[in-house]
This record gives structure tokens, sequence and C-alpha cells, in this order.
């Protein structure tokens, strides 16, 4: 939050630009992330894996739903994705998700070849002395839109089960296409929604068609397959990223001049990033073979930072702990600790302001302790014994 506040009072001046650098990719989602708070989004040259955007989650849970059949947390999780829609409205969807949840999910046991049939029986079960109150107070037209619903789930679906046991990629990849235009489908009149990353995945879907390779996939492979590929597979920047902000690694920030220069990650280990030779080849053996040494590496990072380190105005920033464990600081600040002396105590004065900035931010003026909770369901149902 600290560096978010950092870039977010560069934005006070008047065509000052500001540019993060860090190696680690942890710190740029979390700056990203925090500038959003602020209405501010960013370019991140490193970008971030197709997997985690919304389609890209909604291509790997409709390719791992198939090898095992939809299961009720599978059908939970599909409705409750923003981009399933299956021809209704979100609103619409987003209505019959808790009814589907109460009287079809968590009532009718796995094994009936579809959903719709299941949402039947579910309806039978309802009728029954023992039912759950809020399912006996369910209409007519609630149980036809909620069959609706689950046919049309069963329909989006079955592409994905209609290819053999072991089928080609492209036939896989065509199914997968045909589920999720039936997943994400709209009312006629309605526009798509915008979803970051979906022109890389289709591009992706279209690549993998084109490709034409000779090699069958069963459903397990194919989704174990697609979701390795989906987190290769990186995205850029939004498309309306701050003209005066920047994400950058290391090399991109050799390029880029920038007036207010945020360095992050400068941890022992990260930057500069640690030594290993490898488990094979020793140091003589890499000598003999004409392989840089793998100290070569700290002498680039430290290039990068003397670099980046001679910016109009600098922010040098570390973790006191990653992952729970105590962190040991850069060789590259503990230097500079060394040779600024009373200087750098100064220069830590005023990083500590902004950083209680921060952490006041999120603390409230007053903590007011909750009520004790006071139920009233209605009375028809109390229960009565």
């Amino acid at each position: 939050m600290t560096l978010a506040l950092f870039m977010r009072r560069a934005l006070e001046t008047p065509n000052r630009t500001a540019a993060l650098i860090t190696p680690d990719r942890t710190i740029a989602r979390r700056v990203s992330a925090e500038l959003a708070r602020f209405d501010i989004e960013i370019d991140d040259s490193g970008g971030e894996p197709l997997g985690v955007t919304s389609i890209g989650a909604l291509a790997r849970l409709l390719a791992a739903t198939v090898p095992h059949g939809a299961s009720a947390v599978d059908v939970a999780a599909l409705l409750a994705h923003p981009l399933a829609t299956f021809g209704l409205s979100r609103e619409q969807v987003a209505k019959l998700a808790p009814l589907v949840e109460i009287a079809v999910l968590r009532v009718v046991a796995d094994g009936s070849p579809s959903w719709a049939a299941r949402a039947d029986g579910a309806r039978v079960l309802a009728e029954e002395p023992h039912a759950f109150p809020a399912v006996k107070r369910l209409g007519d037209d609630d149980w036809r839109a909620m069959q609706d619903l689950l046919a049309r789930l069963d329909a989006a679906l079955r592409p994905m089960t209609t290819p053999p046991r072991e089928a080609l990629l492209g036939a896989r990849v065509e199914a997968l296409r045909v589920s999720l235009e039936a997943v994400t489908a709209l009312p006629a009149g309605c526009e798509a929604m915008a979803s970051v990353g979906m022109e890389e995945f289709l591009a992706l879907l279209d690549q993998l068609e084109n490709a034409k390779a000779p090699i069958d996939f069963d459903a397990s492979s194919f989704a174990i397959f697609l979701d390795a590929l989906l987190f290769e597979t990186k995205v850029r920047g939004p498309r309306r990223a701050h003209p005066r902000l920047k994400i950058l690694g290391p090399l991109e920030a050799r390029l880029i001049d920038a007036d207010l220069v945020l360095l992050a990650g400068l941890d022992e280990g990260v930057w500069p990033p640690q030594t290993d030779a490898g488990a094979f080849l020793n140091r003589s053996m890499r000598a003999a073979l004409n392989l840089s040494p793998p100290e070569r590496r700290i002498g680039q990072s430290a290039h990068d930072f003397a670099m980046a380190f001679g910016a109009r105005e600098v922010v040098i920033s570390r973790a006191a702990k990653r992952g729970g464990a105590p962190t040991v600081a850069s060789r590259f600040v503990t230097r500079l600790d060394a040779l600024a002396g009373e200087a750098f105590a100064a220069c830590e004065a005023r990083g500590a302001a902004m950083l209680d900035i921060a952490i006041t931010l999120d603390q409230p003026p007053s903590i007011k302790g909750c009520e004790r909770p006071e139920p009233i369901p209605p009375v028809e149902l109390r229960p009565t014994r």
C-alpha cells in the first residue's frame, strides 16, 4: 500500500511520471490491486496469466467438469461465475442460483443423467413432510425457472461430453469453444460483457485448432494441458491504463525513464537472485562448456539496480517478512546504508512517514462492537416441535 501511495501522490503533480521496478511479480500484482482502490488502472509490463482472468477461470472450470461429470460443487461454481448467463440475463441467473443450491444441489444425490432430471426429483422431495420449509414455499414459477436454467446448463455442457473417450486436440478445443459460447450466451439485444483476456483466449483457441496436432487427449489430459497452457499465456495491461504510471521489470526499465522510480523487492534471493549452479554442472564443468558462471546474474541485477537508481527521485523498498519468515536486506541496500551514514536515516524517516499513512488508511476512527443477534424468522418457517 505504501508504494501505491507514492505513485498516487506523483499524480498530484501535472505531467509527473512514476514507475515501479521489481523482479517480484507478487509485489507488482499487489500494487496494481491497491491502486485500483483509487480507480487507477496501471500497465504492468509482465502481464498476468490468462488462467487467472475471468474467461480463463471459466474455461478451466468447464474443462475440469467433464472427466467425472458436473458435480453439485461444479454447478454452484458455474452459476456463480460472472460470465455465466446461459442465454439469460446475469441478474436472472444470480437470482436463481441460491434457489437451485438449496432446492436441488443440497437435496438430490449425484447419479441422475442430467441436472434437469435431478430438478424433477428435487421437486418431488419438496412435497414430503420433512422437506426444508424454505423449499416448500417455492412456487410453480420458481420450479419452472430452475428447471429451465438447469436444462440450459445441461445443453451447454453436452458438447464437452460428445467427443469419444480419446479425441484429437482440435476436436476438444472446438467442443470447449461451443460450450463456452453456450455458457456465456446473452438474450437477444443485450451487449456482450467485456472481459479481460477475451481476445488472447480466442487467439489461443485459434492457434490450437490451426495447429492440427495429431495427438489424442482424453478429458482429464485435456483439462491438465489447458490449465498449464492458460497459465503460460500472458495478458498484458488494461486498455485504459494511466499514461503516467508503469510497472516494469528490471530489463524493461533500462529503456524507460520516469520522474519517480520505486525499487521494490530488495531482499537477498529476490534482488539480487540466488546463485544456483544446478544439480548436474559444477563451476568447472560450466567453465569447460563456456557457460556463464552463476554470479553473472548478480552482476546483471546490480547493473539494473545502478541504472534505475540514477533517476531524479528514488524510493527503495524491501519486505521485512516473506511467507511469515524474516528476510535479509539486499546487499545493495546494505552497502547504501554503510556509505550514506546519517543521510540514510533521514531517508528512512521520509519513508516511515508514508508507511504511517498507509497503516492509518485502513484503521477506522473507532471500532463499534457487534450487537447481539436477534433473528426473527417468519412464523411459517419456525419449527413446531
